[in-house]
């Protein structure tokens, strides 16, 4: 029995688609400080740092501080701002490191430069308010996706072929619903999807495509009302892959799996495509996982509003990769015209489009590279990490593009150089876990981990390195004598918190009881157990601690080693009757 495929109504059809405690004492202990790490690693000015001292800092110690890291010109600027320009033999990142070492500097940072952004003249462009959401303006500062063009299947309803925005836009696609080559849009889903990910832009007509060099390749699987088969769905996939297409945009889905459909999705996967699905419209209707979406190596797509909600009819759950804008979005529509539609149809063509600007930056980034990219680089919002909702987050195009994920792997897929081998490993916290996104350095190329924490440098030179590595609310590491011969694996680096965490627990007596009114001191913070033998320390730093605790009556005790790398719970400490 042959599946159908729809959107509308929900029937084995696959749909079109769519986060008091009072202390007496704050704790204080002895860590070094480093500045947050940049969510960005856009251009910077070579050789120069910005520093701002604390306000209790002395003009000799800013003197001092100056002179040791050998600054070639110093200007001071409003604001108590610093610009120093250091000598060319010296590394840019470690002096900025070694100066956010200091308790008199309250930041360092590199001077960033910033671009005017590009606007379109397309005359419904300022319409476009998903545009703005996801910073494609700023991102095309960086890539409009003109120098390699990339092409983009869209396996949906067909497109219309004689669209102003489209028409020139197009390579040969198939119908799959009539057998023939001429993949022309009878229900409209498809155009609307296709003008998202990449119109024609800057013509002075209609609105803008995410990508303005995509190619589109129709591909009709759906009939007029929108539905299709597990048969013609997959058939289109393999035909897409066999003629060239690097992109699979699949605005549609159903809610069960198939064998047919899964072995299509791994053929493209295996000849190197990126796929993209909508995660679904009901959300409020069931929220039953979607297929394409929900199967791996497919980037699933949930949908927001221009508040950076999820859309109440979006579907959510754990196969959920990235969020997009998917209400009320303006794009291309039959016979020529322009029209706003709602669902994560139209949230998925904003991926694809990013996939695209991308593969056009750097062709050679894999599909695992790109989801990657696209993942660490979006805006977090609900949950810390990924969650449900949102997956990694709602898509961001300049930090894409820019930073550093984006520019980094660009560099090193594209590097050409004599090397022989690759640097691979972990980031982990002092607890063992993972530390997805964080920043690996080696030499100058930079590497987001993946979220696994995992990092892999390619195409490395024999030699010896150093690896710095950095994370949003973690200090800055170093590792030394990284020697390369061939693939290396790097022992697992360890990257401690900045603090702010806490450590908490509970006092009992030998028979399990609770000991109200305990005495629980960390260095020279103290704090009394409430009358459920409970305390609790916060603002802790990232260190090794030893735990002083008495109580009256009772024989005072000591608990060591306790390492503390955000929140940490306390095994129960047994205090002994005198």
């Amino acid at each position: 029995m042959i599946r159908v495929l729809t959107f509308g109504r929900v029937k084995r059809k696959i749909l079109i688609l769519f986060l008091v405690l009072a202390m007496l004492g704050r704790i204080s202990p002895l860590t070094i400080k480093t500045a947050k790490a940049s969510t960005s690693l856009s251009p910077f000015k070579k050789g120069e740092i910005l520093i701002k001292f604390k306000k209790n800092a002395s003009d000799a110690k800013i003197n001092e501080i100056i002179l040791k890291i050998e600054c070639l010109r110093v200007r001071n600027y409003a604001g108590g701002i610093f610009r120093v320009k250091i000598p060319s033999n010296r590394d840019v990142f470690e002096a900025k490191e070694e100066l956010n070492q200091s308790p008199d500097v309250e930041i360092a940072d590199l001077n960033y430069i910033l671009d005017a952004e590009t606007i379109p003249n397309d005359i419904y462009f300022k319409s476009q308010w998903a545009l703005a959401k996801i910073s494609a303006s700023a991102g095309w500062d960086t890539e409009i996706g003109g120098a390699s063009p990339v092409v983009v299947a869209v396996v949906d309803t067909g497109v219309d072929l004689g669209h102003p925005d489209l028409k020139n836009k197009t390579v040969e696609g198939y119908d799959f619903i009539n057998n023939d080559t001429a993949p022309m849009d009878d229900n409209g889903h498809g155009t609307h999807v296709a003008g998202i990910i990449g119109s024609e832009t800057n013509n002075l007509e209609g609105v803008s495509g995410v990508s303005w060099g995509a190619r589109i390749m129709p591909i009709k699987a759906l009939n007029s009302s929108g539905s299709g088969t597990d048969l013609s769905v997959a058939s289109g996939i393999r035909w897409a892959v066999d003629h060239g297409a690097r992109i699979i945009n699949l605005s549609l889905g159903s809610p069960g799996s198939s064998f047919v459909l899964k072995d299509a999705i791994d053929y493209a996967y295996s000849k190197g495509a990126i796929l993209v699905a909508a995660a679904g419209n009901n959300g409020s209707n069931g929220n039953l996982p979607e297929y394409p979406a929900a199967y791996d190596h497919v980037i699933a797509v949930s949908a927001t509003d221009s508040l950076d909600n999820k859309a109440g009819f979006s579907n959510f759950g754990s196969y959920i990769d990235v969020a997009a804008p998917g209400v009320d979005i303006l794009s291309t529509s039959l016979g020529g015209g322009y029209g706003y539609k709602s669902g994560t149809s139209t949230a998925t063509p904003f991926v694809s489009g990013l996939a695209s600007l991308l593969l056009s930056r750097s062709t050679q980034l894999a599909s695992d590279q790109i989801e990657q990219i696209i993942g660490q680089s979006a805006d977090d919002f609900g949950t810390a990490g990924k969650d449900d909702l949102y997956g990694f987050g709602r898509i961001n195009i300049f930090n894409a593009l820019r930073a550093p994920y984006g520019d980094q792997l660009a560099n090193n897929a594209n590097s050409q150089g004599s090397s022989t081998g690759e640097i691979y490993g972990r980031v982990i916290n002092s607890l063992g876990q993972a530390v997805p996104g964080a920043v690996v350095r080696i030499d100058n190329s930079i590497m987001p981990t993946n979220f696994n924490g995992e990092f892999r440098f390619t195409m490395v030179g024999n030699g010896v390195y150093k690896i710095y590595y950095d994370a949003p609310g973690y200090s800055g590491q170093a590792q030394e004598g990284i020697m390369v011969n061939g693939n290396t694996a790097v022992p697992p680096l360890v990257i401690m918190s900045q603090g702010g965490g806490e450590i908490y627990g509970r006092v009992i007596n030998s028979l399990g009881q609770a000991v109200p009114g305990a005495v629980v001191r960390i260095d020279n913070s103290i704090m009394p157990t409430n009358f459920n033998g409970e305390f609790r320390f916060t603002m802790v730093g990232s260190g090794v601690y030893k735990i002083y605790y008495d109580a009256s009556g009772y024989s005072g005790q000591v608990q060591e080693g306790i390492m503390v790398d955000g929140s940490m719970v306390v095994p129960p400490m047994v205090i002994m009757s005198q």
